[in-house]
């Protein structure tokens, strides 16, 4: 987070705890910065469009605020490619479903067993 303010990558560092540090993006540009343990990136762009030049292959999850559904939608599809598992709204990226990163949980851990 700092090594970001530093180097002039972020307008703001905001440190929570020792689980969550969270800077604010100087620009909307693609950081990768992956430090784990509670470290988020926040950039606030002004379209979707801006959004596809970020997304890379190693993406699992977006997390949206302001979209409508189908404005989404739209741009996940243009986007289907590898990559991007999920586009979940704040606060919801954590949700548990049978739907994970792209796998059908069920139909990955359960075997078929066929008497004949």
């Amino acid at each position: 987070a700092f090594y970001a303010a530093a180097n002039g990558r972020a307008s703001s560092v905001h440190w929570r705890n020792t689980q969550l540090t969270s800077i604010v993006a100087s620009a909307p540009m693609r950081q990768d910065i992956r430090v784990g343990g509670g470290f988020l990136s926040v950039v606030f762009v002004q379209s979707l469009a801006e959004v596809a030049s970020f997304i890379r292959e190693s993406d699992q999850t977006i997390t949206y605020f302001g979209w409508e559904r189908g404005e989404i939608e739209s741009i996940a599809a243009s986007r289907a490619g590898p990559g991007v598992s999920r586009w979940a709204p704040i606060g919801t990226a954590l949700d548990f479903d049978f739907i994970w990163d792209g796998y059908d949980i069920p139909f990955e851990l359960t075997r078929l067993v066929r008497v004949s």
